[in-house]
């Protein structure tokens, strides 16, 4: 479950993200101009909002659905069990052996850090190339320097395949495939299921201790 948690909370930085990618995708921007690629990605997979993605985190496949502000993120293996369900207010960990969930108070400031907040085009944002794995990628950097934050997207031509948040290459998220659409079944938790207070997110961060 470490690998799992320690995932979700990347992938909580990662879609925060991608709602920001909105201020460009509609500028049509020339080839590796500020943000263009970024931009033509957002726009064919996460401009509707609803998505579904493979992604490796940590050393570990994840299933991950997105709908609006709603995210479920599951581990890809047969003996795993459980599922993290992530709304506006809340995070649920959802034990699908015990048909029980735990639910999370989510705070905004733990969850959510915005590199793009108060930054400018010319301070917040190169491009270059870079290696991951022993192969070359064009990647696009945003940086906050206020905040501390950096985010950069590696793509191989137009696919984004790499995100790597603050430099931290150990704890990138490689992204396997996505496609549009979400199934909405994924977004509540099972009926009939017994739900209990885990308290605050920090109670959840303790899990990975």
């Amino acid at each position: 479950m470490k690998k799992l948690i320690s995932a979700l909370l990347c992938l909580l930085f990662v879609v925060s993200l991608a709602a920001c990618g909105k201020k460009t995708a509609s500028e049509e921007p020339a080839e590796d101009a500020y943000g263009s690629r970024f931009a033509a990605f957002y726009e064919k997979y996460l401009k509707d909002g609803e998505y579904t993605m493979r992604i490796s985190s940590s050393g570990q496949d994840v299933s991950v659905a997105v709908s609006g502000g709603r995210v479920y993120l599951a581990p890809i293996a047969d003996d795993a069990g459980y599922a993290f369900l992530m709304t506006d207010d809340s995070v649920y960990l959802i034990n699908f052996s015990l048909k029980a969930a735990i639910k999370y108070r989510r705070d905004a400031e733990d969850l959510t850090d915005d590199p793009f907040k108060g930054a400018s085009p010319a301070d917040s944002f190169l491009s270059a190339t870079g290696e991951i794995g022993g192969k070359e990628f064009y990647f696009e950097e945003y940086s906050d320097e206020e905040e501390g934050e950096t985010v950069a997207y590696y793509f191989d031509g137009g696919d984004l395949k790499y995100i790597v948040k603050n430099y931290d290459m150990q704890n990138s998220v490689a992204l396997l495939e996505i496609e549009k659409g979400a199934d909405a079944a994924l977004f509540s938790v099972p009926e009939g299921y017994t739900l209990t207070d885990g308290g605050g997110i920090s109670d959840l961060i303790d899990l990975d201790s």
